[in-house]
């Protein structure tokens, strides 16, 4: 990450949700949002010391596209990050010792998700319950006990405006724990997936459907499905003979279908698919 340009940076916690509670976790950490080596926005947290420095790892990296992920208040101090094309969502509290930036550092967030940095889009205000939401308060005298109450951000996010309806599908809905199982009882496919495993892997079953499960994988699946319904992976495509689709922005279900027709077309020629 070291060419990576930061745009933005603040001092936030994560939350986790545990016991049906969403509930601060008590480490110190900072949100970093880069326009990272492969020219897309990332938004990283990273664990930050008592010395002030950064964990060289970040724990967070999630990729940010236009009209798919948003940066949200909840209440008081407490964010969060989710996205119109997954289930996925981060819950975050301020750090800084002063309340004054956190309204600005969440705008400036949507803002570089969305490139309006010279507008002031006005954010949608949720209805919100009248049960007060416990505020996470000071970075050094933090209750470990005080937690958000899950039920009331439910009614939060339940008064967001609803996102139209898309006609494309997801890569999630086609690469799933449900569709490939079946096939992880074939020797041969499992061979055929060592290529593409993490060095080190196994390449069992287990870890395959480990694999496939985790949120990192889930993520891969949504920033992959953004990008095909960008139209820019046309010519990528067309290096792997799915030029049924090159250059075009048919979305998921595009890349899904240029994919059956070259696989009946490689049966019929007697050759197999690449």
């Amino acid at each position: 990450m070291d060419s990576s340009e930061t745009l933005l940076s603040f001092r936030a916690g994560r939350c986790s949700l545990a016991n049906g509670k969403v509930s601060p976790d008590l480490r110190k950490g900072s949100v970093c949002i880069q326009l990272g080596d492969d020219d897309l926005l990332h938004f990283f947290w990273f664990e930050r010391f008592d010395s002030g420095a950064l964990n060289s790892t970040p724990e967070i990296d999630l990729v940010l596209f236009p009209g798919d992920a948003e940066f949200k208040n909840v209440n008081g101090r407490v964010n969060v990050l989710k996205f119109a094309s997954g289930a996925q969502k981060e819950f975050f509290w301020m750090q800084d010792l002063s309340e004054e930036k956190d309204a600005s550092n969440v705008q400036m967030v949507n803002d570089l998700i969305n490139d309006v940095m010279s507008e002031n889009e006005e954010m949608e205000d949720a209805e919100i319950d009248d049960t007060p939401i416990q505020t996470v308060l000071h970075t050094d005298a933090i209750d470990a006990q005080k937690s958000i109450q899950l039920s009331t951000l439910q009614n939060i996010l339940a008064g967001l405006k609803a996102k139209p309806q898309r006609t494309d599908i997801e890569l999630e809905d086609v690469v799933n724990i449900d569709t490939v199982s079946p096939m992880l009882s074939i020797p041969e496919f499992i061979s055929s997936l060592a290529p593409f495993l993490p060095e080190g892997s196994s390449c069992s079953k287990e870890e395959v459907e480990d694999l496939i499960r985790s949120p990192q994988f889930a993520q891969s699946l949504q920033t992959l499905s953004m990008a095909l319904r960008s139209g820019q992976l046309g010519p990528l495509l067309s290096q792997f003979g799915l030029s049924e689709i090159s250059g075009s922005n048919e979305g998921v279900l595009g890349f899904v279908r240029a994919i059956q027709t070259h696989v009946e077309k490689s049966k019929s020629s007697g050759s197999a698919p690449k």
